[in-house]
């Protein structure tokens, strides 16, 4: 667990991630010394910390900066000298707590990394988890980073991430095609962690509010069944896909999309769109909004995406949302349909999402 100087947070993280099965060995990576936050870790027994101090010019680093040197001092000593034999760590944070199941899960999830190459690492957050009544079981794949509670393979790690460790901005780093080389993350269905920080170094209370509070984690034991890893393959989840999509309804306009979702029948309905995902926009919400919004959603296309297509529910429906221009899962398009463009999209600003600036 990485820590800075949150002690009432540190608190209710360490509380939480105890209280959870199998939370054997915790140790906590301390960036300064504040004395608060090391007595909050002298709370608990047997949890052990180590400081990483910070040098007299470092306040002068940004806090990005000063981040991803605290990842990689945490990561190096976790790997090294609090689990010198483990394969694998869970990496979380102090303003995270997390759901009963939360290491029962990286333990089911886990088998899938050591098989499938094209797996990158697994995460215990799903970005657009907002289900009242989502799958439990259920495994996803993305090529979307979400952090927040992660499980990082030793080798991993000590052959490709340690050598190249940004001095900046991990997480984009992360997220960056020459890092994860076309890999996914495996994350639930349902998140089995919660982000409670309102605020942060790149947090403030409109993305808390419209995207992290109303998260829906899991609540209550869950005991995962043998070989749920299986689900998550890659062979075996693009069949899935295929069949829900050969299978599935398809439409093209917003309105009969919002109308057929609330059919009470179980067969797919997909949304075709077709226009080129941006990720800049500081001046107005992308495009990806005019979708988006009708999942209540997060507004950037990449979050939660395999390839080009977004898989969330309706009521009892199963809805997918696909790029028909950039999704390789175009061809499942039928002819005769053109896909929603721009110019049948409502026009959305900032200030109607509630964002005040």
């Amino acid at each position: 667990m990485l820590a800075a100087t949150r002690d009432a947070e540190l608190r209710n993280a360490l509380t939480s991630l105890i209280s959870t099965a199998g939370a054997a060995d915790v140790c906590v990576a301390q960036d300064g010394d504040a004395q608060a936050v090391a007595d909050v870790v002298a709370e608990f027994a047997g949890v052990r910390r180590k400081s990483r101090p910070r040098p007299p010019q470092e306040p002068k680093v940004d806090g990005a900066s000063r981040i991803a040197r605290h990842y990689r001092f945490s990561l190096d000593w976790a790997l090294a000298e609090c689990f010198p034999d483990a394969p694998a760590v869970v990496v979380v944070e102090d303003d995270l707590l997390f759901a009963p199941d939360f290491l029962d899960y990286f333990g089911a999830v886990a088998p899938a990394l050591e098989r499938d190459e094209s797996l990158f690492v697994a995460s215990a957050w799903n970005d657009n988890g907002f289900l009242e009544d989502g799958d439990k079981a259920a495994l996803r794949r993305t090529s979307w980073f979400p952090g927040l509670g992660w499980l990082l393979p030793r080798a991993l790690w000590e052959r490709e991430l340690r050598p190249k460790w940004p001095k900046t901005h991990w997480d984009h780093w992360m997220r960056d095609k020459k890092t994860h080389r076309g890999r996914e993350t495996a994350y639930p269905e349902v998140p089995r962690s919660f982000h409670a920080g309102v605020k942060g170094t790149f947090m403030d209370s409109w993305h808390d509010g419209r995207y992290f509070a109303p998260i829906r984690m899991n609540g209550e034991p869950f005991a995962w069944p043998a070989g749920a890893h299986a689900q998550v393959l890659r062979d075996a989840y693009e069949q899935r896909l295929a069949d829900a999509l050969n299978d599935a309804d398809h439409v093209a306009d917003l309105d009969e999309f919002r109308r057929r979702a609330e059919e009470d029948i179980w067969r797919p309905l997909v949304l075709w769109y077709g226009w080129t995902s941006r990720s800049a926009y500081d001046f107005e919400p992308p495009p990806f909004v005019c979708v988006s919004e009708v999942l209540h959603i997060w507004h950037e296309a990449v979050r939660a995406a395999h390839h080009g297509l977004h898989e969330h529910r309706l009521g009892r429906r199963k809805v997918f949302l696909v790029n028909a221009k950039e999704s390789k899962y175009r061809t499942f398009k039928p002819g005769a349909l053109a896909p929603l463009t721009q110019r049948g999209c409502p026009a959305v600003t900032w200030q109607d999402l509630g964002k005040e600036e």
